[in-house]
């Protein structure tokens, strides 16, 4: 039996991708259960996949459904039932959907070329479709057949109603997955640079609103064991291919003991192969001490990443999370942040009972935390989560509206498809109006703190005590004396506006319009502003320039006490760090030194961004660092461009280093590099964990 299993992803514009690790583990257990009867294929491509079933049919197709491939799930889907020789079987499984029993039969109502949905982990459900398609002969094998068929763990909609369950599968060890990875499944993803996914367990136990990560059927952590876990990181680290980093799919990594263990082998590989350069991580939301052991080890290989979401106590218990201590968790920052490249959070607009002020409060204190990279932003809502709930919409008076999500469109076989969003644009405790100066203030917000481009300077800040939100209110006031600037502000302005549809059919009706179909695949193309802001600074010399003139200025305004040639010479760093500026410019990157006086570095060390200086002369001359895998890798991206710079393609470069494109000063990456040096044992063994997995399970 042929079988095509696919994670579609948006390939039409350059886009930072994943290795399909969802439908990778159902393939390696079909495989394991009939090694035989069937030939599994992989796609993350859908004109590949479209291109292969031209010429060669399959006898079933599995399809993943996430919020941004529910359009080309549906016009791949729609295409294979179109072709009319035979009902191929199309299996979706996917958390893009309610639990909801109704909701399922509406949802497959409207993508009725959807024969069975499979709500949780696909691998046995799968497995017994194939088993039920195998015991039929080859010409019966068609979508009603299998429609017709009854199975707990899958449903099905026919003229008598919807047929099925979700039953959940009870194995806590998940070893009966073959890895994909020690199968070679994917080493044509990895080959092509698709980034690699480490799933060490499953499950969360937390039960946050807008999330569908915790619900009572996921809340049960289930684990792979270590032997598997070293496996596929020994596959993955000594491959001979660079990536720009790892990502965990755990939900609460540290949760466990053992992800002290794992830490330690990751970072033993990527002392001996250097074949990463970052790890992202969703760490624990319950502050545990072996915490702090995982970001000794891990150091400047990730970020110590909490998401508080907000940080106002009404909101927190708004959206159940009134169980996770934020005092532990602030706790923990301050101790990890001493050894990890930085500290992140999450910070999401729109939530119940969230004002513009809490907001900015919430900003504030968590920048006064020691927070150095804040993200999130309006709420999307998810299928299936308590906040998109017809009660929780009616209780906290939630309005929503619909925008195109940025690169998840395209044209396949000459049709655009495209992906929409819902988002929460107000509720009882805040206007769209508020949502829309926030979406300006916080583009540059995110710019200057998230992305980095004024680390030194928002530290600065932070520790004299001075309102960060003020100096950002200051910066989008239009000002006459900076012309360039105030037109990137009033673009990102009118950007923030338009983006907005009343309805999902209104949404798109709009961009299929011929003019505006052929407008998102030029300069006008959509993109996200928190990258896009910076993007088109950095694209647009005299914008830059006149933005860093007007940062000086606003800080001489607002800390007349402060030496202004100290303020001057932070931006001056500010800018210097900046590796993209300097590629796209022909600033000379060789050189990496900065000329800074001696009040100047008093003033870093004083705010904790770098060491001060022993001797005047070090306060002179200092050296700027950035990891050197990091730096080939953004000046081969920016190569690659070929002189044809867009603000589309500068924000794709930063949104995939998200923050490592900046260089910092030596003194402090060398404190980093000792405390990791004395924090790591040295060597991997002879035999790989990788080998010895595999000649295990063989």
């Amino acid at each position: 039996m042929l079988i095509y299993l696919a994670d579609l992803y948006h390939d039409y514009l350059p886009t930072r991708q994943h290795v399909p690790l969802g439908v990778g583990y159902i393939g390696e257990y079909l495989k394991s259960q009939y090694p035989e009867e069937v030939e599994i294929v992989l796609f993350k491509s859908a004109d590949k996949l479209l291109d292969k079933i031209d010429e060669r049919r399959p006898e079933i197709v599995g399809l993943s459904n996430y919020t941004w491939n529910e359009a080309l799930n549906h016009y791949v889907g729609t295409h294979i039932k179109n072709l009319g020789d035979h009902d191929v079987p199309i299996v979706m499984g996917g958390p893009n959907i309610s639990s909801d029993e109704n909701d399922i039969a509406i949802f497959l109502n409207t993508h009725n070329y959807v024969d069975r949905y499979v709500l949780y982990a696909g691998e046995r459900s799968m497995a017994e479709i194939i088993g039920a398609l195998l015991d039929m002969s080859r010409g019966k094998r068609s979508g009603k057949e299998l429609r017709n068929l009854h199975f707990t763990s899958s449903y099905a909609l026919t003229d008598e109603g919807l047929n099925g369950g979700a039953e959940i599968d009870g194995e806590k060890n998940l070893d009966f997955v073959p890895s994909p990875y020690l199968s070679g499944a994917l080493d044509e993803f990895l080959d092509a640079g698709f980034l690699p996914i480490v799933e060490s367990n499953r499950g969360c136990p937390f039960s946050c609103t807008f999330c569908v990560w915790g619900i009572s059927a996921l809340s049960k952590i289930k684990q792979f064991s270590m032997d598997r876990v070293r496996a596929e990181l020994d596959y993955i680290g000594m491959s001979n291919r660079s990536f720009s980093e790892i990502i965990f799919a755990d939900a609460n990594f540290g949760i466990l003991k053992r992800d002290v263990q794992i830490s330690q082998h990751i970072r033993d590989l990527y002392e001996k192969y250097n074949s990463f350069q970052a790890v992202q991580i969703y760490w624990s939301k319950s502050a545990q001490p072996h915490m702090i052991d995982i970001g000794k080890i891990l150091g400047d290989l990730t970020h110590t990443y909490v998401a508080f979401q907000s940080l106002d106590p009404v909101v927190l218990d708004a959206i159940k999370r009134k169980n996770i201590s934020t005092e532990k968790l602030v706790e923990l920052i301050n101790e990890l942040r001493k050894y990890t490249h930085s500290t992140q959070t999450d910070l999401l607009v729109g939530l119940p009972n969230e004002s513009f002020d809490s907001h900015i409060r919430s900003l504030n204190a968590a920048l006064n935390y020691g927070i150095n990279h804040i993200q999130g932003g309006e709420i999307r809502l998810l299928p299936g989560s308590e906040m998109a709930s017809a009660a929780s919409r009616k209780q906290y008076k939630i309005k929503t509206k619909y925008r195109l999500c940025e690169g998840q469109y395209g044209l396949y076989r000459g049709q655009l498809v495209s992906e929409f969003e819902e988002v929460i644009r107000q509720t009882s405790t805040i206007t769209e109006e508020e949502m829309l100066q926030l979406r300006v203030l916080r583009t540059i917000f995110y710019a200057s703190v998230t992305l980095g481009e004024h680390s030194p300077l928002i530290s600065y800040l932070v520790k004299n005590d001075i309102p960060v939100f003020d100096f950002f209110k200051c910066l989008v006031k239009p000002d006459p004396k900076y012309p360039s600037f105030d037109r990137a502000l009033a673009w990102c302005s009118d950007r923030a506006r338009q983006e907005w549809f009343d309805s999902l059919s209104g949404a798109r009706e709009f961009i299929e319009l011929p003019e505006n179909a052929s407008a998102l695949f030029g300069q006008n193309s959509f993109l996200k502003l928190n990258y896009g802001m910076l993007a088109r600074l950095i694209c647009n010399k005299n914008e830059y320039e006149e933005f860093a003139c007007k940062i000086e200025n606003t800080l001489i305004t607002l800390i007349p006490e402060e030496n202004p040639s100290v303020l001057r010479e932070l931006v001056y760093l500010c800018k210097s760090r900046n590796l993209v500026y300097r590629l796209l410019h022909g600033n000379d990157v060789q050189d990496k030194s900065v000329i800074l006086s001696l009040d100047t570095c008093l003033a870093l060390g004083l705010s904790e961004y770098s060491l001060a200086p022993n001797d005047s002369e070090a306060g002179r001359h200092c050296e700027l660092y950035i990891n050197p895998l990091t730096e080939e890798m953004i000046a081969k991206k920016v190569s690659d461009l070929d002189g044809e710079i867009s603000i589309l393609g500068i924000s794709q470069i930063l949104e995939s280093f998200r923050g490592r494109s900046y260089m910092e000063l030596k003194t402090n990456s060398d404190v980093e590099s000792n405390l990791l040096t004395s924090s790591s044992r040295t060597g991997l063994p002879d035999q790989t964990f990788s080998e010895v997995y595999l000649s295990h399970t063989s």
